[in-house]
């Protein structure tokens, strides 16, 4: 039988970048004693402590600039966050998977001393309908059509100068109703909102920047992400500031004024390395250009849950499961099977997409919690065994993320957006992984795009000096 992984349908996976809020959770707040004091007067300002902001930071830093971090939260990470234990990782709320083709990734985890390990993926997958499952094989008429080629191929068959709806793109693939039914509700959970709202054009850009002909869920860090941030938070020479939003941005006489609650940052060049909505949220003088602003305004942030559900075994390997399958009970949900290889305990995680986490966000834990062993109670029969841990992220209009996964380009947005604000050709740059050229929505991307805005200010630095 053939194992359906999601991301051989859709590339700009359902496991990109999620931060999830939790007690027990690594956050680095202490200064190490090795750090110099915050830098009020650097070179260049980061806002954004995400894996963006940080490797910015770090790069500029090996460049012999001087660069100084600031982040909102009360934590840095971002959407990498984790629920550690000893030597291991309980669960991880935000960013988890990637593959053997993201190499910066790859690099920081081996240069920081943190294993990494296969994700497990052998077994049968399935759709779960109201009647029972319906299991996805290589002689599936729904794995050959959810195919990512076949699904490009489609795409590319239509006018892609016009843009339209993603639910109107999936409604124009098939007549088929469940075939329909099945997407649309793969595409809620993905993006985190009915593919009503989703440009077609602008997914079609995410496929373009995926750099990648393997799965995208193929790798996931043993130790648990934290620790990768705490190891890189802590090499950085001026200690970062969290808990200090920025909330104004003055640029005049050719020095970026910015405001926090600690006060006026003054420096030559400034990272906005924050989800492009959260970006609006600052004030910005003088005004950004038309075309900057009208990116910016482009994209928007999903609703989305994540909960982790521990077993004290993988119990649904033993019926041939691979523990993964889309629910087409409830709008918006996938699962899959997140165990490590290095522990006995079985992990499901349940990503809960759109209207369905619009919901389930405003009930209590335990009604939640109910739904996640009702739907894998459903899923898995009498084969099924009760959770011994149980974590849950909520990431629905967060105030400093948006939502989850990344920010996605909108129907009626711009659909070269990301494009755009790569390309500003300022002393303000743009990082983030929804905007970078290659791996959009994963922490590869995020932190090739943190490098990208480093290398560009070296090289004006270096071209205003009148170096070679």
């Amino acid at each position: 039988m053939k194992e359906m992984n999601r991301s051989t349908f859709f590339k700009y996976s359902a496991l990109p970048l999620l931060a999830l809020g939790l007690q027990k959770c690594l956050s680095i707040q202490s200064k190490p004693f090795d750090q110099k004091e915050a830098n009020f007067s650097p070179t260049v300002l980061v806002v954004g402590g995400g894996i963006s902001g940080i490797c910015a930071a770090m790069k500029l830093q090996e460049y012999g600039i001087s660069a100084q971090l600031i982040e909102a939260q009360s934590y840095f990470g971002g959407r990498m966050k984790s629920v550690l234990n000893d030597n291991s990782v309980s669960a991880e709320l935000g960013a988890q998977l990637f593959n053997q083709d993201m190499k910066e990734i790859i690099n920081l985890l081996e240069r920081n001393y943190l294993e990494y390990s296969s994700v497990y993926g052998d077994g049968n997958t399935f759709s779960l309908n109201a009647t029972g499952k319906e299991v996805w094989d290589e002689d599936s008429n729904i794995y050959d059509w959810i195919d990512e080629e076949k699904f490009l191929t489609k795409l590319d068959s239509k006018d892609i100068d016009q843009d339209f709806s993603l639910s109107e793109a999936i409604d124009a693939m098939t007549d088929e109703k469940e075939k329909r039914i099945l997407l649309k509700n793969m595409f809620r959970e993905l993006m985190g909102k009915n593919p009503e709202l989703v440009s077609t054009r602008g997914t079609y850009e995410l496929y373009k920047r995926f750099n990648s002909e393997r799965d995208a869920d193929e790798l996931h860090c043993e130790n648990g992400l934290g620790r990768l941030i705490e190891s890189l938070i802590q090499k950085l020479e001026y200690a970062p500031i969290h808990s200090n939003p920025i909330k104004r941005i003055l640029w005049k006489n050719g020095k970026f004024n910015s405001t926090s609650k600690k006060g006026v940052i003054e420096s030559n060049y400034l990272i906005l390395a924050v989800p492009p909505p959260i970006i609006q949220k600052i004030s910005i003088e003088p005004k950004l250009p038309q075309a900057i602003q009208k990116a910016i305004a482009s994209f928007d942030t999903g609703d989305m849950i994540k909960i982790t559900l521990v077993f004290k075994e993988p119990f649904w390997r033993k019926e041939g499961w691979s523990g993964s399958f889309v629910s087409n009970v409830y709008k918006g949900v996938t699962v899959i099977d997140s165990s490590l290889k290095n522990q006995k305990q079985g992990k499901l995680v349940l990503f809960i997409g759109a209207e369905t986490a619009l919901e389930l966000s405003k009930k209590s834990q335990e009604q939640r919690q109910e739904f996640a062993y009702n739907l894998t109670k459903q899923a898995f029969n009498e084969n099924w065994q009760m959770p011994i841990e149980y974590y849950e992220g909520i990431w629905v209009k967060h105030p400093w993320s948006g939502g989850g996964y990344n920010s996605f380009v909108k129907y009626g947005g711009k659909p070269n957006a990301a494009e755009v604000l790569r390309n500003y050709n300022s002393n303000l740059l743009f990082a983030g992984s929804e905007i970078s050229a290659e791996f959009p929505g994963y922490m590869e991307g995020a932190i090739r795009s943190g490098y990208s805005a480093a290398k560009q200010i070296h090289s004006k630095i270096k071209s205003e000096k009148g170096k070679p």
